[in-house]
């Protein structure tokens, strides 16, 4: 009863966390609820096929977590975002007066698309239509990508970012290590999934700001689906459009 107790204070407290950032973090861009979404991720921790999950380690009663986990799901979601639905993700943004339209991110994608595509003669529609999946980018030949998204964009933005609006979620530990209680892990076991909707609507607002004419946003940003069932839906919601606009 007493360890009852005490694990609803924990979890009020995460609850808190997630309430503060949904109702006031201030979202000037997708960085910070993807990077959350992200480690909802932590919530499968015992599922043995779990990608990245050789990054997930103990010590007394903490969890250090290797961003890497992150890094796989952040690049993942603006790889499939950028290259494959081609959905921007800044709004009239602006750096010392000039006018910016890619995330630092996208740069850094699109740079190593460029790099697959001399190495392996491949055109953009391969890219387009072969995103790399998350098995892809946990791998070494993935390695220097995911370094320079740790220290380039979480490291330097997004960490900070977030503990301002949730001051205690975790903390960084050295280079590209953040750690926090391992009550965290039961917590997402049972919320990650009502928490990743309501990230994916935060983001969804978004997107829908700066892509005022793209369609079918929710289920784009869905990774719980693949890329090919994402992509199959959005078909088959093109295809009876055109069924129902023929006489």
């Amino acid at each position: 009863m007493v360890r009852d107790y005490k694990e609803a204070l924990v979890f009020d407290r995460y609850l808190g966390l997630f309430n503060n950032f949904l109702t006031c973090g201030k979202q000037t861009s997708t960085y910070k609820a993807v990077f959350l979404r992200a480690l909802t991720d932590i919530g499968k921790y015992e599922e043995v096929r779990l990608v990245g999950g050789n990054w997930i380690g103990h010590r007394d009663a903490k969890t250090v977590l290797g961003l890497d986990f992150i890094a796989v799901r952040f690049i993942k979601y603006y790889w499939d975002m950028d290259v494959s639905f081609a959905l921007r993700h800044l709004y009239n943004r602006s750096r010392g007066g000039k006018k910016m339209d890619r995330d630092a991110i996208v740069t850094l994608i699109e740079d190593e698309i460029k790099k697959m595509q001399k190495s392996q003669n491949e055109t953009d529609s391969d890219m387009h239509k072969r995103p790399p999946t998350l098995e892809h980018l946990a791998s070494e030949h993935m390695s220097h990508l995911r370094a320079k998204v740790i220290k380039q964009i979480l490291e330097r933005y997004v960490i900070k970012a977030i503990l301002t609006d949730m001051k205690g979620l975790f903390q960084k530990v050295g280079d590209g290590y953040i750690e926090f209680d391992s009550t965290l892990i039961e917590f997402m076991k049972r919320h990650s999934i009502i928490i990743k909707n309501a990230l994916n609507y935060v983001i969804a607002k978004k997107l829908e700001k700066s892509n005022s004419e793209a369609r079918h946003i929710a289920i784009k940003i869905d990774q719980e689906l693949t890329f090919e069932k994402r992509l199959s839906i959005i078909d088959g919601f093109y295809t009876k459009s055109r069924a129902s606009e023929i006489p």
